[in-house]
């Protein structure tokens, strides 16, 4: 009969299985683990980078947003920094600026002013350029004089510098905006069948006012009467001028630059005039109806400095807003912003 092996025969074996369990568990492994294990929480928690996003610049169908095309198309507007957005229907780039789908956008400025009032948080960076007479109310033949648009059917943008023409046009024929049928349309629809639409009269910009004098209407007030100019600024939203400083120096620069250059016809003008859809001859008459303010008198304007646009401010918010007194929001040195025009000289 076997008898069973000591009991001292397992105790090496044991009491080497301990031993290497205790060296596992040593305060200095446990250290190590601990220190790995947090390490990698850390670099979970670590916020991943997000890729520096452009500034992004609605730019519509008008002359005044040319000089950004022509330099995007000589290189100057890099497009990992300056992206053109282009959007034509004017209350389509109010609410994206205003709701920062985009960051900055050339508006009127009754168009900048009504965003404002309605607390769209927007900066007014520069004037781009004074339309008169680039801004038109065109009708069909048969319609000779102001006093026939009462019961006619005119097509416009509502909450526009198209509305304001169209009431200064109306109020100079003892009219009011009760007095016609309002056909609601923009400018892509003006050229794109909106024509075919029961329309008898028009309110439109440049170019589509060429175009549409081409097929046979004809201007019957335009912004080029006193009182009814039509300024257009490049706005910003506040977010994006604390953000992208350097990118809107650049954009500044490039129109104050550019605009000069598009009134001369030539073969630098080519993707300027493919995208407006008119001949050389064609843009430099319509650049005869727009003023461009020179570098620094945009900056006084924008300062302060000389009242015109301050005043013009000050018009369009008689005009446009209600009485319920002065908001600091709708003050022009609340509204405007000279430091871009002041470094790029």
């Amino acid at each position: 009969m076997k008898r069973a092996p000591p009991a001292r025969m397992k105790r090496p074996l044991q009491a080497m299985k301990t031993t290497g369990q205790h060296r596992l568990l040593t305060p200095g492994n446990l250290l190590v683990v601990a220190l790995s294990a947090g390490m990698w929480a850390a670099a979970f928690m670590l916020p991943v980078p997000v890729p520096a996003q452009p500034l992004r610049v609605a730019v519509p169908l008008w002359p005044g947003a040319e000089p950004w095309v022509m330099a995007r198309a000589e290189g100057k507007l890099r497009p990992d920094q300056i992206k053109l957005v282009e959007i034509n229907w004017t209350s389509a780039a109010m609410r994206a600026v205003g709701n920062r789908v985009v960051d900055a956008a050339i508006l009127s400025l009754e168009e900048a002013l009504l965003q404002i009032h309605q607390g769209y948080p927007l900066k007014i960076l520069m004037v781009t350029d004074v339309s008169r007479g680039a801004d038109a109310l065109l009708v069909n033949p048969g319609i000779e004089s102001l006093a026939d648009l009462r019961g006619r059917r005119i097509g416009f943008e509502p909450r526009t510098a198209g509305t304001r023409l169209l009431g200064l046009a109306l109020a100079e024929a003892g009219l009011s905006m009760a007095d016609i049928r309002h056909v609601v349309m923009n400018a892509t629809e003006l050229q794109d069948g909106g024509m075919d639409r029961p329309a008898e009269a028009v309110v439109c910009s440049e170019p589509w006012r060429q175009r549409l004098v081409a097929r046979g209407m004809r201007p019957l007030y335009d912004s080029g009467k006193k009182g009814a100019e039509v300024v257009r600024v490049l706005v910003a939203h506040v977010d994006a001028v604390a953000d992208h400083r350097d990118e809107l120096l650049v954009l500044v620069r490039a129109h104050v630059e550019g605009m000069p250059r598009l009134a001369a016809a030539g073969a630098e003008l080519e993707p300027v005039l493919r995208r407006e859809g008119v001949s050389a001859e064609e843009f430099a008459r319509i650049m005869e109806k727009m003023e461009v303010p020179a570098l620094e008198q945009n900056r006084r304007w924008l300062a302060c400095e000389d009242g015109w646009l301050e005043s013009r401010l000050e018009q369009l918010r008689a005009e446009l807003l209600p009485a319920d007194g002065l908001e600091p929001a709708r003050r022009a040195a609340d509204v405007f912003d000279p430091w871009f025009l002041e470094e790029a000289r």
